[in-house]
């Protein structure tokens, strides 16, 4: 379908493609890139900030446990709880470790940097100091309303018992407050004789959170480049918070849960003791840069280090919606800058396919009618608005107007063939006309080659006949010699066989001159159809100097002329035909002549023994005349009459040997003559072939006008 569509459509769709496909190919990997480094970017602030929180945390974590382990070994805590052991306890001793607890209390305060450089105090550090005796019992605490207190279950109790300084992990003490401490032994010559403990306020964790964004108590002062769904606070290997949520409306410590996916995830450690975090970072095993599901179930970008000695994750996040805002601002833009360029190539690509479009337009109308018949079509280069149009509208222009030459020459040539084909269908006329009149000539003439051999038949019986009569003469001749007494009888016998032998002769003169009159008759017929076969050599020689011209005409004419070329091709190969007809006529009839000629030579040798033998026949008859008035002369008579008889039948054979020829002759001729009737009907059938295709071609094509000059030409 697509490849059907306008010019006008497909331009802008091109453009659009061309120019604006890549840009946006180009921005999507852009943002994809720009995607990947901001998120890099933004959770690595964070991380940069949990560092700072997590540094904090440790050291607060590791001041604690230092002070603890040193308290538990000052000589007062180790006296008071050495004689509280013995059972020798003095009220004195006890105060003496109070004293020192409070003043060791009130001097561990919490400090933050003043804008002057200047060391402000903010909070103490611990709440409570206390020792616990080995069966977990307050025996000196700096809140008396706590000694005596049994705390044997607690942590502070299960850390240090294992000779280890440790961190209690935040939990609700008796007041309901919450509060996380520390824990070690008190060692007395290297014996664990109880435990000192120190309380502090989880309100230290959210000071140290929230201390560098906002004021002492955590107010709202934002972080520069943070929004207010912006969280910050630790959470416990239990997953609930032990610092205030800056989100969390409420006291939300150790009754909300905090995100449990970050410290999932940081125990997941691989064998290198690094990770690859979602967001395509690579961090220790205590660190996450990830962008997951918080606890209210919303999607976060957050970063969080775990303190694995408490299993303490500390964790700051954000919505991703606010973490992201500049990214999908810029998506946005980038969205409506993409919408933008595309109606802006789309319009000007329509603009343009409407300039382009509109000369094409103007050609493919002009080529239409063109193809319509309209021969005087043109474009209108004057208003074309661009070179390539003048210069396409132009070439149009001047094929529309050799086209119209072509078809105007192509006019006068088919004309011209039109009458050419004319003196073509007239001189085929005539061939077919000279073809009929050889073959009807040839027919007579083999009619009369047939009666011809039947005389010959009747010539050669006859012949035979006075041989056989001669030789009976040579007998009776021989029987005279042998008995002259009988010459009387023989002279009368020999009187009646000259008698008819001269009767005999008389009818093979005649018969034989009636030969020749049809010999010379046959000769007259036979070079008349000389004459007609040389006209039709003729005629076959300007046909085929017509169907040259006329196959070179149709050449001329290119497509229109192929039609005719063919039948130009035909009539000149039918004249061809025609030419090797009379060729094989002409040969026959020399044949036929030369058979003829042998016979009148024949024929004259027989008038010659014919004449001979009348000669003879009147010799005889003197001779036998003779005998009646001289029998005394018979022998010599009769010698000479047997000699006469002799020559006699010596002219016999010859006559009868001349007969045999002319029967052969007739023979020969009787068969070229049938050839010849074949060759004739070959050459009718032609003439009515070519006048056939001569026909079917006027029916078909061609109007013959205005022939009639050319016919008489012709």
């Amino acid at each position: 379908m697509f490849s059907k569509k306008s010019l006008k459509v497909k331009l802008p769709l091109y453009l659009v493609l061309v120019t604006t496909l890549p840009l946006i190919v180009f921005a999507i990997f852009g943002y994809s890139q720009l995607n990947n480094l901001f998120t890099k970017q933004k959770l690595g602030d964070m991380m940069n900030i949990i560092d700072t929180k997590y540094i904090h945390i440790l050291d607060l974590l590791d001041k604690g446990k230092i002070e603890a382990a040193n308290l538990a070994s000052e000589p007062a805590v180790i006296s008071s709880l050495s004689e509280y052991s013995a059972g020798e306890e003095s009220d004195n001793s006890r105060k003496q470790a109070t004293s020192y607890l409070d003043q060791i209390l009130s001097r561990a305060k919490m400090t933050r940097k003043h804008p002057f450089d200047r060391a402000v105090p903010t909070r103490n550090r611990y709440d409570e100091f206390f020792v616990l005796d080995r069966d977990g019992n307050v025996v000196v605490s700096t809140n008396q309303d706590n000694v005596g207190q049994s705390l044997k279950d607690s942590e502070f109790v299960t850390k240090a018992s294992g000779g280890e300084v440790g961190v209690v992990d935040a939990y609700r003490d008796g007041n309901e407050k919450v509060v996380f401490g520390f824990s070690a032994p008190i060692y007395e010559h290297e014996n664990i004789i109880g435990y000192f403990g120190a309380k502090s306020d989880v309100g230290i964790l959210a000071l140290i959170m929230t201390g560098e964004l906002g004021n002492l108590t955590g107010g709202e002062l934002w972080f520069a480049g943070y929004s207010k769904s912006l969280d910050m606070y630790v959470i416990n290997k239990d997953g609930n918070m032990i610092s205030q949520s800056r989100v969390v409306k409420g006291d939300a410590v150790l009754k909300q849960k905090g995100s449990e996916e970050p410290l999932k995830r940081a125990l997941d450690v691989n064998a290198s003791g690094s990770r690859t975090t979602s967001a395509g970072l690579e961090t220790g095993s205590r660190e996450v840069m990830e962008v997951y599901k918080n606890y209210n179930g919303q999607d976060v970008a957050g970063a969080s280090m775990v303190v694995f000695d408490q299993l303490w994750t500390i964790i700051i996040e954000e919505n991703t919606e606010d973490a992201f805002a500049p990214l999908l601002k810029l998506k946005s833009t980038f969205v409506q800058t993409s919408i933008i360029m595309i109606l802006l190539v789309t319009s000007v690509g329509y603009i343009l396919g409407r300039r382009i479009v509109r000369p094409i337009s103007d050609l493919g109308s002009a080529a239409e009618a063109l193809s319509a018949g309209d021969l005087d079509s043109q474009v209108d280069v004057e208003h074309a608005n661009y070179k390539e149009a003048v210069f396409l509208g132009t070439a149009f222009n001047k094929m529309a107007r050799n086209l119209k030459e072509m078809i105007v020459s192509e006019k006068k040539v088919k004309e011209h063939l039109e009458t050419l084909l004319g003196n073509i269908k007239f001189a085929i006329e005539d061939i077919a006309s000279a073809s009929t009149e050889i073959f009807a000539a040839t027919s007579q003439h083999n009619t009369g080659a047939g009666e011809q051999a039947a005389s010959i038949n009747q010539t050669a019986t006859t012949v035979d006949e006075v041989r056989q009569t001669a030789e009976q003469t040579n007998d009776k001749a021989q029987s005279v010699a042998s008995s002259a007494e009988k010459s009387v009888k023989i002279s009368d016998t020999g009187i009646d066989a000259v008698g008819k032998t001269i009767e005999g002769m008389k009818g093979i003169k005649e018969k034989v001159q009636l030969i020749a009159e049809n010999i010379t008759a046959l000769s007259e017929q036979t070079q008349q159809i000389g004459e007609i076969i040389a006209t039709v050599n003729d005629i076959s020689e300007q046909s085929n100097l017509l169907a040259l011209n006329a196959s070179i005409e149709a050449a001329r004419a290119g497509e229109q002329g192929k039609g005719f070329a063919v039948v130009a091709s035909e009539v000149r190969n039918l004249s061809e035909q025609s030419q090797q007809a009379t060729s094989q006529i002409r040969a026959i009839l020399d044949d036929i002549q030369k058979a003829t000629n042998t016979v009148v030579k024949v024929t004259e040798e027989g008038t010659k023994g014919v004449d001979s033998g009348v000669n003879l026949a009147n010799k005889a008859g003197d001779t036998i005349r003779i005998l009646s008035d001289a029998i005394g002369e018979s022998t010599e008579w009769a010698q000479q009459i047997v000699a006469s008889a002799r020559q006699q039948a010596s002219g016999m054979d010859q006559i009868s040997l001349a007969m045999n020829n002319i029967n052969q002759s007739t023979t020969q001729t009787l068969a070229s003559t049938k050839q010849t009737e074949q060759a004739a009907e070959k050459l009718s059938e032609l003439g009515t072939r070519l006048k056939k295709l001569v026909d079917e071609h006027d029916d078909s094509e061609v109007s013959v006008e205005n022939v009639e000059p050319i016919k008489a030409a012709v």
